[in-house]
């Protein structure tokens, strides 16, 4: 991954990793109003993020994005990453792809 790839999984992982914690305080009615509102616009964002990085993807002339995408992501699973994210983050995030 360049940098930008690095960029890109990284905002996007972190946006999951708050929005796996919000959904876990929903579930628990620990969650309040303003992080309620928060959910679905944190939702959007992270579809935003993964169409940059499939556009992204496209432009450094990959064949099968999809792939590609799935196996950067598990790179990042099985700790190739900067940051380590739990399983449950990087499962969220392929549902986006």
């Amino acid at each position: 991954m360049d940098n930008k790839e690095l960029y890109l999984y990284g905002t996007l992982m972190a946006l999951a990793q708050e929005q796996q914690e919000a959904i876990s305080q929903l579930t628990s009615g620990t969650l309040g109003f303003f992080g309620k509102s928060r959910i679905q616009s944190r939702g959007r964002e992270i579809g935003k993020l993964a169409a940059k990085i499939v556009k992204y993807k496209n432009q450094l002339g990959n064949q099968n994005v999809n792939e590609t995408i799935l196996a950067d992501l598990e790179s990042i699973k099985t700790g190739n990453f900067p940051k380590k994210y739990s399983e449950n983050i990087v499962d969220m995030v392929k549902n986006y792809f």
